[in-house]
């Protein structure tokens, strides 16, 4: 431990050459500073030009508004117009949900029919089952001969 402090000790008289000196002095003095970064201030900074340039354009817009209507703000005497216009959207909101649900009801009858006839598989072609139905079924004959002979007349 002695060597390392007695090494050290000879090591501290160490000087740069005079040339070096000189260079390096020069270099650190024309080199240029970096400006010290602040994120909290430049955002601040940022913040208020922002806050300044809208402001200034609502200004702008008051004073355009009250060229078209003097006397008034805009925004505050359409208040009645305001509500006119949220009440019609209420109701076409209305208008489109009531449709919705109409849409949902006969989605769902549709698919409860659809599920019914595809559940039955090929049943509906089954000859069986459709000499079945018809005999089930009461046709009567037509007793309308006038109906009967237009009827012929249109398929012979």
């Amino acid at each position: 431990m002695d060597k390392i402090i007695a090494k050290i000790k000879t090591l501290k008289g160490i000087v740069p050459n005079a040339d070096f000196a000189i260079v390096s002095r020069s270099t650190i003095i024309t080199t240029p500073r970096k400006q010290e970064i602040r994120p909290f201030r430049s955002f601040v900074y940022e913040i208020g030009i922002s806050v300044g340039v809208m402001a200034t354009a609502v200004i702008f817009a008051i004073i355009i508004g009250n060229i078209k209507s003097p006397g008034a703000i805009v925004a505050v005497t359409d208040l009645k117009i305001v509500e006119d216009e949220a009440s019609a959207a209420a109701n076409d909101i209305d208008i489109v949900l009531q449709e919705i649900g109409s849409f949902d009801k006969s989605a769902k009858r549709t698919s409860l029919a659809l599920g019914e006839v595809a559940g039955n598989g090929p049943a509906h072609l089954n000859e069986s089952i459709l000499s079945s139905e018809i005999e089930d079924l009461d046709i009567a004959p037509s007793s309308n001969d006038t109906v009967d002979s237009l009827l012929d007349q249109a398929i012979f």
